[in-house]
């Protein structure tokens, strides 16, 4: 079985997933550390934190990589306690800020996990914000306890308190409970795949569109796109990277059903190819060779 058939098929096992503006999903990316997009508690002067997030290559649930996240202890004057690793779209620190840019509005947000504790009162703790001008506008949260030994679907359901469309999302996981004092050193949560799921607007974010097809998955020279129905206004082609950067925009005018695209000048990679028009909001990962 050739490497890239291989690649072939893991990129259409993964194409139903749409990860919209959530930076470096599936954690395939890396600097410093820590996967690019995220922070963690590895950066800080917190004692024995080092290392509380790391890159997991061995069995990822999504593509080659994903992300080990780990309580560790330290000592808080004469007392050594245990505190939970900690993975966010947010800035680290006393209360988590900031966030990702993200204007949706989706239903909920969703991934994959397995969770190791030798704890029976230790739980892994999943946490989502969206935030207009630095507020909620909807939160949600999941706990799992116990030991998950197989890669397991997870969901964050949202609760909205606003009409408004937000500005930032925070998606922070914790290895461990967050009551003080409690986390038990060596829990270990692993993340992969993170997507949204619905949208309180009716589009739903997670199904790839039936009237959209983007093709090859493993690219090299001309990527190609075909709509199957008419739209009344343009539509918006943008390849992006895992970060959600966009590298290259084509527009496809309105009643237009074909496009090929030159990709020959991107480097080789994984991105994703993000189409929208009134009707459209599909995103689809690709591979450039």
């Amino acid at each position: 079985m050739t490497k890239n058939y291989i690649l072939s098929f893991l990129l259409c096992m993964a194409i139903n997933a749409i990860y919209a503006q959530i930076p470096n999903p599936s954690f395939e990316t890396w600097t410093g550390g820590n996967p690019d997009g995220w922070k963690s508690l590895n950066a800080q002067t917190i004692p024995n934190m080092a290392g509380s997030v790391m890159q997991e290559t061995n069995t990822p649930y999504d593509l080659s990589s994903c992300a080990n996240i780990i309580s560790k202890s330290f000592t808080l004057g004469p007392t050594t306690v245990g505190f939970p690793g900690v993975l966010t779209t947010g800035t680290t620190g006393s209360t988590i800020t900031g966030g990702a840019n993200f204007t949706e509005r989706p239903l909920k947000v969703v991934g994959y996990f397995k969770y190791h504790t030798d704890s029976i009162t230790d739980d892994a703790v999943f946490e989502v914000s969206l935030q207009l001008a630095g507020s909620n506008i909807a939160t949600g949260s999941f706990i799992s306890t116990g030991n998950v030994s197989v890669w397991t679907k997870f969901e964050v359901p949202l609760t909205y308190t606003s009409a408004s469309n937000p500005d930032k999302i925070i998606i922070t996981f914790y290895s461990s409970t967050k009551t003080s004092g409690a986390a038990k050193p060596g829990s270990m949560l692993t993340v992969d795949a993170i997507a949204t799921e619905g949208s309180t607007t009716g589009i739903n974010n997670n199904t790839i569109s039936n009237t959209v097809k983007v093709y090859p998955t493993i690219a090299s020279d001309y990527l190609f796109i075909n709509l199957s129905e008419n739209s009344i206004q343009n539509t918006t082609v943008e390849i992006c990277n895992l970060n959600g950067q966009i590298l290259q925009t084509e527009t496809l005018q309105k009643n237009e059903l074909n496009k090929n695209i030159n990709v020959s000048n991107i480097a080789k990679g994984l991105y994703l190819v993000r189409v929208t028009n009134e009707k459209i909001n599909s995103t689809q990962k690709i591979s450039i060779q």
